[in-house]
């Protein structure tokens, strides 16, 4: 059995010493764990976070490896983990850790992010038109029935998607409804959203395309 812990590194009016770096802070600072005394772990979340750092640079091919085989094992479980997990952080301390990256961390982060998307392309379309449609509240259902409806084109021109997401369509919606209108490409998407969905506007705009005012001064009727 380990030696028991010195009482000095227990908690007492809101505060705890801690075993590895000897400072005195906020019970706040220390993570709860069922077992000890006071029920707070003796070092404080600094220390723990840089002794899972040491250990992990120490171990990180043999933890890679461990855990890939159990997300390949265990995909429900590592689906709910993973959802679980970015409910609790939230978008805001993910913000925090980017920021607080070098920029050597940066570049190296994205060149795994791009190598992952050029590996698992398919995927990653999935995971972009789910975040997508999450901003709207739109279903994946939903999504790929109004495309069906459409018959897999854009409901103005006709086409393709196109844009930064070349193969997603964007979620057209009323502005003032909120409610979805049909999937359109970036560019339709992009000419409404100019108009401000305004009809008067739009009817100008093939008013002018039909007669556009040089053609006047071009085949001299303008005097």
């Amino acid at each position: 059995m380990p030696p028991p812990i010195d009482p000095k590194y227990w908690a007492a009016d809101g505060f705890k010493r801690c075993n590895k770096c000897e400072q005195v802070q906020p019970v706040s600072e220390y993570y709860e764990k069922k077992g000890t005394v006071d029920g707070y772990a003796h070092p404080c979340k600094t220390c723990t976070k840089a002794q899972q750092r040491r250990y992990y640079e120490a171990n990180q091919e043999k933890k890679v490896a461990y855990s890939r085989e159990w997300h390949r094992q265990n995909p429900e479980k590592a689906k709910a983990r993973s959802a679980k997990y970015r409910e609790r952080i939230g978008r805001e301390r993910q913000h925090q850790r980017w920021i607080s990256m070098t920029p050597e961390e940066r570049a190296e982060f994205n060149r795994r992010q791009r190598a992952a998307r050029a590996a698992n392309p398919e995927r990653f379309r999935l995971y972009d038109l789910k975040r997508r449609l999450k901003k709207f509240g739109v279903t994946l259902e939903e999504y790929n029935a109004l495309l069906e409806l459409q018959g897999g084109v854009c409901a103005i021109c006709q086409g393709p998607p196109n844009g930064k997401d070349p193969d997603i369509y964007h979620v057209d919606h009323d502005h003032e409804t909120g409610k979805l209108r049909g999937l359109l490409c970036s560019s339709c998407n992009n000419g409404l959203g100019c108009f401000r969905d305004n009809t008067d506007s739009i009817q100008k705009a093939l008013a002018y395309l039909a007669d556009p005012p040089f053609r006047r001064i071009a085949e001299g009727t303008l005097f």
